[in-house]
């Protein structure tokens, strides 16, 4: 089970030397009118800027056709949690408190084989971050508040070392902007050219007992799919997610994933373990779950067990989608149409979800009118069954519910 809650991530533009967009920042902001990112940890903060850039708002949404710089801590950094974003378009910007260890190191020789893009963020000149200077494409230089004198040395002794792109951060005057051009700087960020925009996305929240549950699958060698497909299926936010960013535009898969089995499958067992390590860190101390999405627990459990006994020949597992998902519009504050688009589900799935049509749709409406107590028109319309083994199955499925919910009470 799961909640909502608004997420905020801001953007702040990065122009070259010719002021052309190339790249946003993405930053955590605590509420829509924050101007920074407060006091939070910057593990959460770093895992909800990676997770919301890749499903919640979505990263074609946030950068478009430019880069993303996100930042990287140090546990985020070993965890290999950068590597759910897609090389071709993320800039891992490795914060100044990471100290340049084997493991670090090490870490960022493998990312830099994968095809990522490294940054240095506040870089401080001195001899201990030479190694992590050896690896990195880009070097950010704050230019606020700091002699330009000096930042001038810092420049001119990186340009004769390495070879490096340089980028003038917290530019605020065309005064500044003027002399780090003229210093040759490369990229350029800061309040003179704009300052962060914050957008808004809708956070599904995956609850602790579900996080807590693949955790354990995912800490046994032998990792056992049915065992993680079962855990996943059984929340809304965590199969939202999964199928939103595998179908992001910026995945550039040539095929839709259309199912928990295929998606994890796909991924392979190294990026099932950081997904869902990403998920943990960002979600696990969020509030408890909505009703609202026990309801869309209810209609997954019954579409599905619905399914397996009408003469229909639906796949059980395509109608516990189907429920599942059926009340994603609320749950995310927009058009149906809007709210599943990004999925790439099957025809027969949107059609049910869209519009009530087809097999699949049916048995939405089934499920709709158990949830009602609607009786005298199941008895009506049973797609096969019988009055009495449809009310008895919705009574086994809330049951169901009630047991999961009692079991993430006693997880919290």
């Amino acid at each position: 089970m799961g909640s909502r809650s608004d997420l905020f991530i801001a953007r702040q533009p990065i122009l070259d030397r010719q002021l052309t967009l190339r790249a946003y920042e993405l930053l955590f902001r605590p509420t829509a009118g924050a101007a920074a990112a407060g006091s939070a940890d910057l593990n959460h903060m770093a895992s909800k800027v990676i997770l919301g850039a890749l499903s919640d708002i979505g990263l074609d949404t946030l950068v478009g056709d430019c880069f993303a710089f996100v930042n990287v801590t140090r546990e985020v950094l070993l965890a290999g949690l950068g590597e759910v974003l897609p090389p071709e378009v993320a800039v891992l910007e490795l914060l100044e408190s990471i100290e340049p260890d084997d493991e670090v190191l090490a870490a960022v020789d493998h990312l830099r084989g994968l095809g990522y893009i490294i940054a240095l963020d506040d870089f401080v000149d001195h001899p201990r971050f030479a190694p992590l200077l050896e690896r990195a494409h880009i070097v950010k230089l704050d230019v606020l508040e700091v002699d330009l004198a000096d930042v001038e040395v810092v420049v001119k002794r990186l340009r004769a070392r390495y070879t490096l792109k340089l980028l003038a951060e917290r530019v605020e005057t065309h005064e500044v902007y003027q002399r780090c051009h003229a210093m040759g700087f490369d990229y350029f960020q800061g309040y003179f050219f704009a300052r962060p925009q914050t957008l808004r996305g809708k956070s599904l929240a995956p609850g602790r007992l579900t996080l807590l549950r693949l955790m354990r699958q995912l800490a046994d060698p032998e990792m056992d799919f049915d065992a993680i497909e079962a855990a996943l299926s059984q929340d809304v936010a965590l199969s939202y997610r999964l199928l939103r960013y595998l179908n992001s535009p910026l995945v550039g898969l040539r095929n839709p994933v259309r199912s928990i089995r295929s998606a994890l499958v796909l991924l392979g067992e190294r990026r099932v373990r950081q997904w869902a390590m990403l998920a943990a860190m960002g979600n696990l101390s969020d509030d408890k779950p909505e009703a609202l999405v026990m309801s869309a627990q209810l209609r997954a459990r019954l579409a599905e067990q619905l399914a397996e006994q009408c003469g229909l020949g639906v796949d059980p597992s395509a109608a516990f989608t189907v429920g599942l998902f059926s009340l994603l519009d609320a749950l995310l504050d927009r058009p149906m149409l809007e709210a599943v688009s990004p999925l790439c589900l099957t025809p027969a799935t949107e059609a049910a979800l869209l519009r009530g049509e087809g097999p699949l749709g049916r048995i939405l409406g089934l499920v709709r009118a158990c949830e009602q107590g609607d009786w005298p028109n199941l008895d009506r319309d049973t797609l096969g069954l019988d009055g009495p083994a449809i009310r008895a199955t919705t009574l086994d499925a809330l049951r169901w519910v009630e047991r999961m919910g009692t079991l993430d009470a006693d997880a919290g």
